[in-house]
């Protein structure tokens, strides 16, 4: 498990140790899904969509695409 946000560079929590990936085609291709969990103006949600091979959008970024690539909440 990985992540990938703009504005939180690390996460400490309870025994996590966690940096932010670089968000790449390359990256988004290697992962059986991507879940959007925020909705930040300074994510690259088309990069994600064109190369995430599934997607679990639990804040409705994607409420314009209709195909089985995409599962909403």
């Amino acid at each position: 498990m990985d992540y990938y946000d703009p504005i939180i560079p690390f996460l400490k929590l309870d025994g996590l140790d966690l940096k932010s990936i670089d968000l790449t085609p390359a990256k988004l291709k290697g992962y059986d899904v991507v879940v959007v969990a925020v909705d930040h103006s300074a994510v690259n949600y088309d990069l994600i969509y064109k190369n995430a091979r599934l997607i679990f959008d639990v804040r409705n970024v994607y409420k314009d695409k209709k195909d089985q690539k995409v599962v909403k909440l």
